[in-house]
């Protein structure tokens, strides 16, 4: 068995790693006047982007007291608005631009 806060520690390592690596990827993103991008070559970005979200819910769940195996469950696996409302059950204040582009991230995750 894994400690949690440990396990909270590699989630959010990792998933830095990802929104680093989307951030770099935003830099290279042509879009057109309304900011939608103009090319297929945005989808790496939108999944770095998703992955990095799940990664740092994870990360927050674990370090309020979810264990991996909940976390492992089918509800939670890859669905970033579970996760978000799992969150904020445990009394965590998420701001409304935040919970909406969970949201909108989680029907393409």
């Amino acid at each position: 068995m894994h400690d949690s806060i440990y396990m909270a520690s590699i989630y959010r390592l990792t998933g830095v790693n990802f929104w680093q690596s989307a951030k770099h990827l935003s830099e290279k993103i042509k879009v057109d006047d309304r900011g939608v991008p103009t090319k297929l070559t945005a989808l790496p970005f939108y999944f770095l982007v998703s992955h990095a979200t799940e990664l740092l819910l994870k990360s927050a769940l674990l370090k309020r007291g979810f264990s991996e195996q909940e976390l492992r469950e089918f509800g939670y696996r890859p669905n970033l608005d579970k996760l978000l409302t799992a969150l904020m059950a445990k009394g965590v204040t998420v701001t409304p631009g935040t919970t909406s582009l969970v949201r909108k991230l989680s029907e393409q995750h």
